[in-house]
């Protein structure tokens, strides 16, 4: 089974993870956990959770930085890797 969390980051903290964060990075993350709840166009009540980053450090790099680092290092035009759900530069 598939489980997916998303995290959420505004201002100068989500612009840092946009520009330098790429899928498979490994971030360690201090958020706080909001709940939401609405009712749909059916009438049906919906309950969410979000999750607030408060602050965040990097860990290791994933396949897609490290391979940008070696093509720095290597003299090529950096390649961007595929990000996650808007977390990495086009």
């Amino acid at each position: 089974m598939v489980t997916s969390l998303w995290f959420v980051a505004f201002g100068a903290m989500g612009e840092a993870l946009a520009r330098n964060a790429r899928k498979g990075d490994q971030l360690f993350i201090e958020a706080r956990v909001r709940a939401s709840n609405w009712t749909d166009k059916q009438g049906e009540k919906q309950y969410d959770h979000s999750f607030i980053v408060d602050g965040f450090r990097f860990g290791a790099p994933g396949k897609a930085k490290r391979e940008e680092r070696e093509a720095q290092r290597d003299g090529e035009a950096p390649r961007l890797g595929i990000g996650a759900q808007g977390v990495s530069e086009p």
